[in-house]
């Protein structure tokens, strides 16, 4: 069981989640450098798509060898934009032309704002001769006028061919390279366009590293960001009530990311063709969702970066036979002339993981037509003469020394049926129990309001007067981030199509945000007006001001942007302007200098005796720069505090790693877009679940004070037990063998030590039981009860990373038997719920097991051919006992059917007949379902609820979903098989605050409540009745004696559903208890 460490979410670039790289370019267990840049697989699957003449062969297969040239765009929308490209080029790019080793950085020959060279970054960091270079990219890159981003992945936009006016959405935006050129082009003639740019991912984290690596740095007040998966996105509605469509829909769509070897140097190692076979339905899926929000005569671009048809040209052929007459592609040839491109083409081949070739689909054998699918093969004839795959293209690497990418231009030319999504299909069908008489009011998405402000509000009358704000600027467009009465610590500015989108979706969509940061609250009593300007929203009112606009010298600029001994606060008696400062009394102002056609306008403060700019350091580098004077002074202060930084920050790192027996964290993601989504690498971690030392047992908490608890918690904390020597307890569980008036007994582990609690007459729960596993090596992380009615013994499973399951008495800690058979540690043991006898157990060795206890029998083998492809981490067997459900580190969800009529059927009905003659063991390969689209992370626990599912993986949330229609059309049952990606979801559930694995969650026995433990030493809950699920927890319980560092690994609710327990670090053992008004409820329920 691997090491319980935070990891990232992958998402675009493929896996950067993994561990950090060393001096010497190691990560994981293999050294970066040393991979061999070969796989056979990859070439034989090309030469046989015949995609690449024979002639370009050899220069393709080197090409994907060598390294990936360096790519930076300027600022499309940047107001001296060839002012400022001619500087870099007489500054910078002229001088290093003549260094020996040093590639001069070129335009692309189709962007006339992009630059491209062959050294890699590592270079430009530490060449001397480079110094300037990186540290002017470095400075422009952190304020937005400079974004790194791969050649090809500038194309998307560029062909979207978006206007000031259009409504525009980004249904896979993070990490927003594409989405700022979006902005870019929106902005190209206006400060404040009247159009709208959404930009939307599934991912709650990628959201807001778009927001910090994109907007805040280009912070546009036309954009919005949402939270949604693209393949349901929720309809969007305009001021009327209708559905709002938009007029330009870019499409970037997760992919297998085959023309990104160049950088992604370990897909060498991982790549196969059943990259793009496991991803094709979820492509289809975003890209059919995102042409029915778009607008007829509208454009659409398709794209990905894979060279992979499966991916690319059957993905367009399935939405032209979908959508047939309503949509088709553009023919876009005549569009950036200089890129070299190629055709799509008509005919290719489906190959599978094996390399072997199908014609058809009627060849493709029983056991792969789920993964394989109709959809995959080629068009017909008929339908080739239709589609004009040709019109879509590739750019292969070698053809300009670039990555690989596809892309497709789609425009819809009629109207579609009314698009709806699966969400809103499905919601009124989920009830996991009768509806409650008093229904619970959903919570709303947004994580904090936008009020807007209305124009005659005496705030803004006063901020009005004290800046002379002509009438001619739209205030009513200004609002804040809080519903609160009283001042508002910041106000923003967004347009008008803004305003209307977030006045009209507050319930059906998730915003992350929205707005400019157009004015500040100071709180000094020496200024009239509460409201300072801000920077980023300066361009916009600047035309709208009357008052407190001062013009002053380049020279006295310079000497302002530079204070003093590195103080910003410059005397206002060393100025020149200090005359035309004089008669403004202290607070905000605006200082404007020009530099030949370079006009570069402050945010300053003026006080009794200074002056101080009110901008970042690279802000003040840049204005420095672009008025003419030199800032290599600046530039060099700004590097070495940069690199002081980077050192503390290594120190702190292998700090960390050395208390966390070598570990790291992962690191933050690169602000260089990937050019698209990618499932990347797995890693290999090692074998134990360890998080951070936590205090000893008993000591005072040493985190800080988490969030209280909710007040309207049905819980209550009740008491906290440590288990002494015990680092982590990974795993809990409470008897459900039992009545529900009589006492709870409650089952941990972790370390060597299971402990048993009893509920004594007092009600408290006391240690009566503790058993100590004789193997030094063993560490316990998962535990189930079971009953031997025969012999009238509670009895309890453990298991852990010896792979080894030993059944215990409950009641005297003596093992009556050793289960043996795993090959790798056990992660999850779940009880049968048709016989107390039999359980199944989830491993490391890539399997399920399905035992019976009473003869230590293994009966069921559930893996192999299609099943798990990294180790399983959680399970949980259907009420019903007819299907089997497991979630592993592969991110995919399996679903097993072991009905009735099945042979795992047949062989757990023979186990409990002793006299019968015994069936050999079964071993299934197939799954009934499977599916990766649920999540882009290890899938860490996963619980039934009737026919629907729960899962939660490290991405920050749980979803419920449901498998296609469980009761109906199971393999094998004269039903047909169920598609891999055949998955319903129903509600997103957030959890801010748990990102870690191998944290597992429950239900109550009533279905009434979910509880998950967090990393912040929270129970946070969920209500189930009635509708669906609040995105955000009903409730939270904070435990006595927990803090910010208390990891709870496993939540579990007791058997008559009065007690919850929560176990974690330190040897943690959380108690919950239901309020009393809530049992006495419960009970008049029940009688």
């Amino acid at each position: 069981m691997p090491k319980g460490i935070r990891r990232k979410n992958k998402g675009k670039g493929g896996d950067r989640g993994g561990q950090q790289r060393d001096a010497e370019g190691k990560r994981g267990d293999y050294n970066l450098w040393e991979v061999k840049k070969d796989n056979q697989k990859l070439w034989d699957y090309y030469k046989a798509q015949g995609l690449i003449p024979e002639a370009e062969w050899h220069q393709f297969v080197q090409c994907l060898k060598d390294d990936l040239p360096t790519a930076f765009r300027v600022q499309g929308c940047h107001r001296e934009l060839d002012a400022f490209i001619d500087m870099m080029k007489d500054r910078f790019f002229d001088k290093i032309e003549e260094t020996e080793g040093v590639h001069k950085p070129h335009q692309l020959p189709w962007l006339k704002s992009a630059f491209q060279t062959r050294m890699p970054r590592s270079m430009m960091r530490s060449n001397p001769a480079l110094k300037e270079l990186h540290n002017f990219l470095v400075t422009e890159a952190e304020i937005g006028n400079i974004s790194r981003q791969e050649a090809v992945s500038m194309l998307p936009p560029l062909l979207l061919d978006v206007q000031p006016h259009h409504k525009v959405i980004d249904v896979c935006a993070a990490p927003g390279s594409k989405t700022m050129q979006l902005i870019e082009m929106m902005h190209a003639e206006s400060d404040n366009p009247d159009g709208l740019v959404v930009a939307n991912d599934i991912d709650n984290s990628r959201c807001y590293l778009l927001v910090r690596q994109a907007l805040k740095r280009m912070p546009a007040p036309s954009c919005v960001v949402i939270n949604e998966d693209a393949s349901i996105l929720p309809n969007m509605k305009k001021a009327n009530g209708e559905t709002m469509l938009f007029d330009r829909v870019l499409c970037d769509v997760i992919c297998s990311g085959d023309g990104t070897f160049r950088k992604n140097i370990e897909l060498w190692k991982s790549w196969t063709p059943q990259a793009g076979i496991g991803l094709h339905r979820l492509q289809v899926n975003i890209a059919r969702r995102a042409l029915e929000i778009l607008e007829v005569g509208g454009r659409m671009v398709y794209s990905t970066c894979s060279l992979n048809p499966i991916e690319d040209e059957a993905v367009l052929a399935e939405l032209l036979r979908h959508f047939e007459g309503t949509v088709e592609l553009v023919d876009v040839e005549k569009e950036l002339p200089e890129l070299k491109r190629s055709p799509g083409v008509n005919k290719w081949k489906v190959i599978d993981r094996d390399l072997n070739e199908y014609a058809s689909h009627d060849d493709v054998p029983t056991k792969l037509k789920r993964p394989i699918q109709q959809s995959m093969f080629p068009p017909t004839e008929e339908e080739a003469e239709k589609y004009h795959l040709n019109r879509s293209f590739r750019v292969f690497p070698h053809a300009q020394d670039t990555g690989g990418f596809f892309v497709a231009v789609l425009t819809k030319t009629g109207h579609l049926k009314e698009p709806k999504t699966n969400g809103e299909e499905q919601k009124d069908r989920f009830e996991v129990k009768p509806p409650a008489s008093k229904k619970r009011k959903m919570q709303g998405y947004l994580e904090d309001p936008f009020v807007f402000m209305a124009k005659d509000d005496d705030r803004f009358k006063n901020v009005a007067d004290y800046y002379g704000i002509r009438d001619s600027f739209p205030a009513e467009n200004l609002l804040s981030r809080s519903n609160e009465d009283g001042p508002k610590r910041t106000l923003y500015f967004v347009n008008g199509a803004v305003r209307e989108f977030l006045q009209n979706n507050r319930d059906n969509v998730k915003v992350i945000n929205a707005g400019v940061k157009m004015f500040g609250r100071t709180e000094t009593k020496f200024t009239q007006c509460m409201f300072r300007l801000a920077q980023d929203g300066l361009k916009i009112i600047l035309p709208h001001l009357g008052k407190r606009v001062v013009t002053i010298d380049r020279e006295e600029m310079d000497k302002i942007m530079r204070g003093i001994s590195g103080n910003p606060n410059y005397p206002r008696e060393g100025l020149q302007c200090d005359k035309a400062l004089g008669d403004l009394e202290s607070g905000s102002v605006v200082l404007k200098a020009t530099h030949g056609t370079v006009e570069k306008s402050i945010c300053a403060w003026i006080g009794q005796q200074s002056v101080s700019p009110y901008i970042s350091k690279e802000e003040r580098i840049h204005v420095i720069r672009m008025l003419g004077f030199d800032t290599s002074e600046l530039e060099d202060e700004m590097s070495s505090k940069r690199k002081s930084k980077a050192m503390k920050g290594r120190e702190g790192h292998h700090a960390k790693s050395k208390a966390e027996n070598g570990e790291p964290e992962a690191p933050q993601e690169d602000s260089m877009d990937s050019g698209c989504s990618i499932g990347g690498p797995r890693q290999h971690p090692a074998i134990a679940p360890q998080f951070a030392s936590s205090a000893p047992a008993r000591e005072a908490p040493k985190g800080g004070i988490p969030e209280m608890t909710s007040t309207n918690a049905e819980y209550t904390a009740s008491e906290t037990h440590f288990v002494k020597k015990t680092d982590i307890l990974y795993g809990c569980a409470f008897n459900h063998y039992l009545e529900d008036d009589w006492p709870c007994f409650l089952a941990v582990v972790g370390s060597q030590k299971l402990t048993i609690f009893g509920e004594n007459e007092d009600g408290k729960l006391e240690p009566i039981i503790q058993y100590e596993d004789p193997n030094p090596d063993e560490k316990l992380f998962a535990v189930a009860w079971v009953f031997d009615e025969a012999n009238d013994r509670h009895e309890v499973v453990i298991g852990g990373k010896i792979g080894m399951m030993r059944v215990v008495d409950a009641t005297n800690g003596r093992v009556w038997q050793t289960l043996i058979g795993h090959g790798g540690a056990v992660n999850e043991i779940r009880k049968y719920p048709r016989n107390e006898r039999i359980i199944a157990s989830a491993s490391f060795d890539l399997t399920i097991r399905l035992w019976n206890i009473h003869f230590s029998e293994c009966l069921a083998i559930l893996g192999g051919t299609d099943g798990h492809t990294d180790q399983v981490l959680s399970i949980d067997i259907e009420e019903n006992a007819e299907f089997l459900i497991s979630g592993g580190m592969d991110h995919s969800i399996k679903v097993w059917n072991i009905g009735p009529g099945t042979p795992t059927h047949r062989k757990i009905e023979n186990s409990l007949k002793p006299a019968s003659r015994r069936l050999p063991v079964v071993e299934c390969k197939f799954p009934w379902g499977s599916s990766r689209d649920i999540h882009g992370n290890y899938v860490d626990c996963v619980r039934f609820v009737g026919d629907f599912i729960f899962s939660k993986s490290t991405e920050k949330k749980i979803v419920l979903w449901k498998f296609g229609e469980i009761r109906e059309g199971a393999a094998g049952r004269g039903k047909g098989l169920v598609l891999e990606t055949f998955a319903c979801h129903m509600a997103f559930m957030n959890i801010p605050d748990l990102d870690m694995w191998f944290m597992k969650m429950d239900v109550d026995p009533y279905r009434k409540y979910l509880a998950a433990g967090t990393q912040t030493g929270l129970v946070r809950f969920w209500a189930l009745e009635g509708e669906l699920p609040s995105k955000d927890s009903t409730f939270q319980v904070k435990g006595n004696g927990t803090d910010t560092a208390t990891k709870l690994c496993q939540t579990a609710f007791s058997h008559n559903g009065k007690m919850v327990v929560a176990v974690g670090s330190g040897g943690i053992v959380v108690r919950l208890d239901k309020k009393e008004e809530e049992v006495a409820k419960k009970e008049e329920e029940r009688r």
